[in-house]
């Protein structure tokens, strides 16, 4: 429902917190004051182009990238990014206003790239907002002398969410991933009738919670997974989400209070794939005989997959419920 509804998809909430978001983009080929033309020369020094005088009133460049201030589109795109920009800082708790935002600050960047590429584009935009009185936040003027916010949303949600939280960026893992979460689950619970939403899990089952593996050992699910938020439905089934490691992860207690509490016998996980479609995990993890992929105290988990197929995830142990325990 949250993906047809176009209320949560995979590359607003969940993309930009992978791990490999954090992978910077590309540097450009190009130092930022010089920009090669297509004879080997340099743009900025060559003066043997009849049009040069006309390319741009400050007369620093003949280069035909270089953006120009007196462009429509370029000035409606370049101040649509402040716009959005400022709204977001104007508005620090209005977390699905600072998602619309840079999702236009995103797209209106890439449509700049579209037209004049990477060079000197980030330049162009500080320099338009200094001649336009327009104070843009620090974080954002090195974003755009590094060209990284060409091609890397998760940037601009980690920087601005770590602005409007007071944390350094190195830390908006720890403030702003919750918000996330708690957001998701407020709306998933605006989707479904008669569901309520909880602090914790603790506070939706109102005692402690733990989790076992399918020995009964204790499972290793760490409290950041399901201690900040979860909803509980009016069939009494638990959900909550997975923690910054695992972003895409939907954990579901399919008995909610019930005993036994166990991965794989009542707890499951499902997953929020790259294609926007739930997918149940299923996992070498999910095995009563063999030894789990990532360690004991994840026996278990990851056994939706061959719950809802029904088959055993160990070879010539027949049904699946009939058999796991």
């Amino acid at each position: 429902m949250m993906i047809v509804k176009s209320i949560l998809p995979y590359d607003t909430f969940v993309l930009p917190f992978l791990v490999q978001e954090e992978t910077p983009s590309e540097p450009s080929d190009q130092e930022d004051g010089d920009i090669e033309d297509s004879d080997g020369g340099n743009s900025s020094g060559d003066s043997g182009s009849s049009d040069d005088s006309d390319i741009n009133d400050g007369g620093d460049s003949s280069d035909t990238s270089i953006p120009d201030m007196n462009d429509t589109t370029t000035k409606e795109l370049v101040d649509g990014i402040f716009d959005a920009l400022l709204d977001s800082l104007k508005h620090p708790i209005d977390f699905p206003r600072h998602i619309d935002n840079i999702n236009k600050i995103v797209n209106n960047i890439k449509e700049l790239h579209d037209i004049y590429g990477s060079n000197n584009l980030g330049q162009f935009i500080k320099d338009y907002a200094s001649q336009s009185n327009i104070q843009l936040p620090g974080w954002f003027e090195d974003l755009l002398g590094s060209n990284e916010f060409l091609d890397n949303k998760y940037l601009l949600y980690k920087h601005l969410f770590a602005s409007l939280s007071g944390v350094s960026a190195g830390d908006e893992m720890s403030a702003d991933f919750i918000k996330v979460k708690q957001y998701q689950l407020e709306v998933l619970k605006g989707l479904l009738n008669g569901a309520s939403y909880c602090d914790s899990y603790d506070k939706c089952s109102g005692k402690p919670y733990s989790i076992s593996t399918l020995n009964g050992t204790q499972a290793e699910i760490e409290a950041a997974e399901f201690d900040n938020a979860a909803l509980k439905t009016s069939d009494g089934m638990y959900i909550w989400l997975g923690d910054v490691d695992n972003p895409q992860r939907y954990y579901v207690d399919i008995n909610g209070e019930g005993k036994p509490n166990k991965l794989g016998v009542d707890v499951f996980t499902f997953d929020i794939t790259e294609k926007q479609a739930i997918s149940p995990e299923k996992s070498a993890n999910c095995t009563q005989t063999g030894t789990p992929a990532d360690g004991e105290w994840y026996r278990g988990l990851g056994c939706a997959g061959y719950a809802i197929s029904d088959e055993h995830p160990d070879a010539g142990s027949g049904k699946y419920w009939k058999n796991i325990k």
